[in-house]
């Protein structure tokens, strides 16, 4: 039935200690798959999300991603249509035709569409706590980002490779910092290879 790329392909961290707010977003964006999870070393929680393939596919349609056709097809660039994807150049692989940083783009616009609902979102009123109120067509994720609920919203690509530097750098406290390794550059991605 769903068929997902990828964990993490965004991930967004809380400042709060409670990170029931945020599965409000999956009532509002059902095609999204999300996960919450308890980091001990950082003491914070975070949120991994990520879509199915049809729906990056279609994500990639509305952020008139360029991709390469197939040579029967002429071999050009060419804007990803989703009615025409079978004319694309190996989008038959789901772990490589989108890469990471353009399953990020695709994944960042569709919560940036992600709007309160006509009655508004409340948030918060739990035990001492004021409820905060989302206003009708507010952007939910920016207004969550305003009020200081998610912390930042960051791009994850290529796990493999996160993991190796996970275990290069952030366990191993003196050792070297492998540097090299990390790349954040225009299209905003970290922990690709060179």
């Amino acid at each position: 039935m769903w068929d997902w790329v990828g964990w993490e392909d965004l991930v967004g961290r809380f400042n709060s200690n409670n990170p029931s707010n945020p599965f409000q977003l999956k009532a509002l964006a059902p095609e999204l798959r999300i996960q919450v999870l308890y980091h001990q070393l950082t003491n914070s929680y975070a949120l991994y999300l990520t879509t199915s393939y049809v729906q990056m596919l279609k994500g990639a349609e509305l952020c008139r991603l360029k991709k390469r056709l197939k040579a029967c097809f002429g071999g050009a660039l060419k804007e990803f249509s989703f009615d025409e994807a079978q004319e694309f150049r190996g989008v038959e692989d789901r772990q490589r035709f989108l890469t990471g940083a353009e399953r990020t783009m695709v994944l960042k616009q569709r919560l940036d569409m992600i709007r309160a609902p006509r009655s508004g979102l409340s948030l918060g009123g739990g035990a001492g706590e004021d409820g905060t109120r989302i206003e009708e067509g507010e952007v939910v994720v920016e207004k969550l980002k305003e009020m200081g609920v998610v912390d930042q919203l960051l791009p994850l690509h290529e796990t493999g490779k996160l993991k190796e530097l996970q275990a290069k750098w952030v366990y191993t406290l003196f050792d070297e910092q492998p540097l090299e390794e990390i790349k954040v550059g225009d299209d905003s991605y970290i922990a690709r290879g060179s």
